[in-house]
């Protein structure tokens, strides 16, 4: 693996860039926010950048789609129509993408491996981009019975390269385990969050009484909003 293209290069996209810039292999990203490519330049998350998804697709060895759930599939199969060898994503749902891929260029599907690291901050966006993030970290790959053996050993060894620890789960296994262990909890943080804003007009008292476990409830709250209404959509 000597390159490796990045399409969004916000938290995750930036830690995987700044990550395997230290080991060595060229990173290519595209992002749909210039600005934010010159950003992800400077910090070093990316050797250069390339215009387009089609571009990007053409030029390296595997390509990472670290963009919103939503967007996922269709980056995914005009990836694969633009010859990328491997395709993969950091998405925290996994079966509608993989059904939407295979069902829609099944000749090129088996080139798709589903991931997704279970990393993260309470930072936002590129500025929180870290990386060490990956490092000891579980990251779910979700093959299916079509996946390419040598598609699924390039994104392996990607996976190794973050210092990550692997783990094989079915998609629609992935999408229950993590139902529960992720998804749930940031609805009940964001939940208490906003029951406990809207209780009361004056948040001084409310400040003064919220102890540890207030704060450790609703820390994830503050995550992006933007992303979860696709995330929930899409794991039902």
């Amino acid at each position: 693996m000597n390159t490796v293209g990045i399409v969004g290069v916000g938290l995750i996209g930036g830690s995987i860039g700044r990550a395997l810039r230290e080991t060595g292999v060229k990173v290519l990203g595209f992002d749909n926010n210039p600005e934010r490519l010159l950003e992800a330049q400077s910090l070093g998350a990316l050797d250069s950048t390339v215009p387009s998804v089609v571009d990007l697709a053409a030029m390296v060895d595997i390509l990472v789609i670290a963009a919103p759930v939503g967007f996922i599939a269709d980056i995914a199969i005009e990836s694969l129509d633009a010859g990328a060898p491997v395709v993969t994503d950091v998405g925290s749902v996994k079966a509608p993408i993989i059904d939407a891929i295979e069902s829609l260029r099944p000749d090129l599907a088996f080139k798709f491996v589903g991931g997704h690291p279970m990393a993260g901050s309470e930072r936002e966006g590129l500025a929180g981009s870290d990386p060490g993030l990956f490092i000891g970290a579980t990251w779910v790959l979700t093959p299916t019975p079509t996946t390419d053996v040598e598609s699924f050993s390039v994104v392996r060894e990607l996976v190794s390269k973050l210092g990550a620890q692997l783990l094989v789960v079915p998609p629609v296994e992935h999408d229950a385990l993590v139902a529960m262990v992720s998804h749930l909890p940031q609805l009940a943080a964001s939940t208490l969050m906003d029951v406990a804003v809207s209780s009361d007009d004056d948040q001084t008292n409310l400040l003064r009484l919220a102890a540890g476990g207030f704060r450790d409830m609703t820390r994830i709250a503050s995550s992006h909003p933007d992303i979860w209404p696709d995330i929930c959509l899409a794991n039902r």
